[in-house]
């Protein structure tokens, strides 16, 4: 049996190299606009291509997103609600939870929901079938947007106070100000024990600790109104609202593609999505390559190219919506990948 190596392909992901088959893990980029008759949000890849640009529609002014699972969460900031909807477009509850203040930021915890409130300066909490646990979870902020978790601490960025807030997912502040003097800070994303911060006013990204402590203020600059941003291994995905484009930077701050994705109007928010992984192992002379059983959720198709920096991926022959495929070992080397099935 031939040995299974594992390297980094074009910084997206994890690849298995066996024989001659590679496979990626290609994340998939959901962005949701609000400048187009009905709020939209559309499905893209990492690489840039676009898998569906319509692939949600008729929302009201979306702003943030979170991910669960097969679950996309939307804060329509238009009428005050947050929206449940599948990774493959379909919807589940347009109003899953309603009566909101300008809701913004939403994170997600085991099955809970913190959802921001920017009019009211307050966190509220919901279950993931939208059941109210405590509207008024944390109190007292000062013009709050974004939000993320880290364990049981959250970290709120009050674009109001130009700090950042640390809480815990119980509701104890442990520092109101644990980041402060920034400008107009917007979203915030955490990778290993750093934070990621973008400030609208000062069009950058800067990196903290999540004790507090400064590493870069301006580790990504020359930005668009970065509304927000979200991290992928070491890449940052990165919401430009004013060009209405998607950058992209590696997280030590090195611009990759600024227009990444091009075209958009009034982007605002920003999630990653993964497709199941996809797995290869010898079967006698062959390979198969097979993939996990998704009973609740999007189907996928099985592609190829020659190079991962190809833009030229085409479906593999016969390779409808499945969990399996054989593969010759004799055939050239070649790339493999999921995509979601339209």
């Amino acid at each position: 049996m031939k040995t299974i190596k594992t390297k980094k392909i074009c910084g997206i992901g994890l690849a298995l190299t066996f024989g001659f088959a590679v496979i990626l893990k290609a994340q998939n980029l959901y962005i949701d606009s609000a400048g187009t008759t009905s709020g939209i949000i559309g499905d893209y890849l990492p690489f840039g291509e676009t898998i569906n640009s319509n692939l949600i529609s008729g929302l009201i002014t979306p702003t943030f997103m979170a991910i669960s699972g097969n679950d996309l969460f939307v804060a329509n900031e238009g009428n005050n609600s947050v929206g449940e909807y599948t990774t493959s477009g379909s919807s589940v509850n347009p109003a899953l939870i309603t009566g909101l203040g300008n809701p913004a930021g939403i994170a997600v915890s085991g099955t809970n929901l913190f959802v921001v409130n920017n009019s009211s300066g307050t966190i509220g909490e919901y279950s993931t079938s939208g059941a109210v646990v405590n509207a008024s979870f944390i109190s007292g902020l000062n013009g709050p947007i974004g939000i993320t978790i880290s364990g049981t601490n959250l970290f709120i960025a009050n674009g109001g106070a130009s700090s950042i807030a640390e809480y815990t997912t119980s509701g104890t502040r442990v520092n109101a100000a644990l980041i402060s003097g920034l400008n107009t800070p917007s979203s915030i994303a955490i990778s290993g024990t750093n934070l990621f911060v973008s400030s609208i006013g000062a069009n950058s990204i800067g990196e903290y600790t999540t004790s507090g402590t400064t590493v870069n203020a301006s580790l990504i600059t020359g930005l668009s109104e970065p509304n927000n941003f979200a991290i992928s291994g070491t890449n940052v995905f990165v919401v430009n609202y004013a060009n209405n484009t998607i950058a992209q930077y590696s997280t030590s701050g090195t611009k990759i593609n600024g227009s990444l994705i091009s075209g958009l109007r009034e982007p605002w928010g920003i999630a990653i999505g993964s497709p199941p992984q996809l797995n290869i192992a010898a079967a006698g002379n062959q390979s198969v390559l097979f993939y996990p059983y998704q009973a609740s959720g999007t189907n996928y198709i099985l592609q190829t190219t020659a190079g991962p920096s190809s833009t030229n991926w085409v479906t593999v022959s016969n390779a409808v919506p499945a969990m399996a495929m054989i593969v010759t070992n004799g055939a050239p080397a070649a790339f493999f990948r999921l995509v979601p099935a339209q």
